[in-house]
């Protein structure tokens, strides 16, 4: 049986990022048929590498390319909309070892050069239909705001519209996600005291979100820069209406013409879009149809499907 090495920047027992998602890969290479480990570093006997961040696991790269391995480079949002610009050089060498990209929204390409592109497959990360019966609460109007707390998620824009909300609203927003550092922690336990619509609910873990996005009435995406948030085909396939910042990872997503984008930091936009829903179901049934119209693209027989094409390609 082939052997696939999946590369992950950070520990795989770690609940954040490209652990996670290193993990999840590891579980649908291994549905497809292929033997998998997830490391830091390649040991040399893979058929195929496959390195989540070209920036962070560039080393790693290098020394996979210089090996009999193919190499498969998933490109994330911090590499594509900071790293490329920051350390353009790292990424561009770890791009050039590469036998496939990974890109995980559809605008990847846009960032990318043209001899480049032509390696490029997006894959959009995939979900499991959530069990749980939709049942959000009629007394609060629930937003959920699933990330961990840094920078890269910007949680202090939802914690901002809350503040403007006016007193008859029954909006409420609940945070899923631990804290990067412990400045975030500090912040997150200070706000949700001092604001009372904003709640900070922790790590929670994965088993217990399809009951989280079930009692919700809608996911806000706030981020900075994505490559293609998880949370948000989560969201999809739980047929939870989405608002998220007009970022190219969240378009690249959702598509140029959702109808549920604000744009980043306007934390006035934010707070006028969640009184429009609350106050009007008509448009939150709408947004709701949206995205149980965008289910298909989001499954995870789908992702596999994707992959498995791919690793044919390099002739596993």
């Amino acid at each position: 049986m082939a052997l696939v090495e999946i590369v992950a920047p950070t520990l795989p027992t770690e609940r954040a990022g490209n652990s996670v998602t290193a993990q999840r890969y590891a579980q649908l290479f291994g549905e497809i048929g292929l033997s998998t480990s997830v490391t830091g570093e390649p040991s040399g006997r893979g058929r195929v590498v496959v390195a989540l961040n070209a920036f962070r696991t560039a080393a790693a790269i290098t020394a996979a390319a210089t090996s009999s391995a193919q190499v498969v480079v998933v490109l994330t949002g911090t590499d594509v909309y900071r790293f490329m610009a920051t350390d353009r050089v790292v990424v561009m060498g770890s791009l050039d070892r590469s036998d496939r990209l990974v890109g995980l929204n559809d605008r990847v390409g846009e960032c990318l050069e043209p001899h480049h592109r032509a390696r490029l497959t997006i894959i959009h990360e995939g979900a499991h239909p959530v069990e749980v019966p939709r049942s959000a609460p009629s007394k609060e109007f629930v937003v959920a705001v699933v990330g961990h707390l840094r920078d890269e998620k910007d949680p202090t824009t939802v914690a901002a519209a809350m503040r403007l909300l006016p007193d008859t609203s029954r909006i409420v927003a609940r945070h899923y996600g631990g804290a990067h550092s412990a400045e975030w922690a500090s912040w997150a336990r200070r706000e949700a005291a001092s604001n009372e619509r904003y709640r900070w609910q922790g790590e929670v873990p994965w088993r217990e979100m399809g009951t989280v996005y079930a009692h919700s009435h809608v996911l806000v995406n706030s981020s900075v820069m994505e490559g293609g948030a998880n949370a948000i085909s989560e969201a999809v396939m739980a047929g939870l209406p989405v608002l998220a910042t007009d970022i190219p990872g969240n378009v690249g997503v959702l598509g140029e013409h959702y109808p549920g984008y604000y744009t980043v930091g306007d934390h006035h936009a934010l707070a006028d879009l969640l009184l429009a829903l609350e106050c009007d179901p008509s448009q939150l049934a709408a947004l709701e149809d949206r995205v149980m119209a965008m289910q298909p693209r989001f499954t995870v027989d789908r992702e596999r499907r994707r992959w498995a094409e791919l690793f044919a390609g390099l002739g596993l």
